[in-house]
């Protein structure tokens, strides 16, 4: 099998077109819609054809360390776009309809780091045999250390 590593990036004027909160919060037009759809399925074909040759996409669960707590509590916009950060990598799979899974790997300066593999759609069998080898070598390796 062929593995893809990469850090996903560029699908951000999708987003913005995509989730209200990202933009001042407001209705979407009919006509909206249909060309989200469009430019998401345009978006689909051209980020398979891309990793074609490949089983699976590896990257981070997170793109960075967790926000600040007291923050979150005090400033809506810092909460939303923090919200927004949390599942950026994680909502690339599910705007696009791919299969995928997240685990955690062990800690970067005191905090959870997560591994995220996506498949192309209905590739569930091959991703969860490798997630499930991927948990059992990480186990054996952290119990050792």
């Amino acid at each position: 099998g062929a593995l893809f590593v990469c850090s996903v990036s560029g699908y951000d004027a999708i987003l913005d077109f995509a989730c209200p909160f990202r933009r001042q919060s407001q209705m979407i037009k009919e006509t909206d819609a249909i060309k989200l759809k469009f430019a998401l399925s345009q978006f689909q074909s051209d980020y398979l054809t891309q990793t074609s040759g490949f089983d699976f996409v590896v990257g981070a669960t997170q793109p960075q360390i967790p926000p600040e707590l007291a923050k979150l509590d005090t400033d809506i916009t810092y909460y939303l776009e923090m919200a927004l950060m949390s599942i950026s990598l994680t909502r690339l799979a599910n705007l696009l309809g791919l299969c995928a899974t997240t685990q955690p790997i062990g800690h970067a300066d005191g905090f959870p780091v997560g591994l995220m593999l996506m498949a192309p759609p209905f590739a569930e069998n091959k991703l969860l045999r490798t997630a499930k080898a991927i948990e059992d070598i990480l186990q054996t390796t952290l119990h050792k250390n």
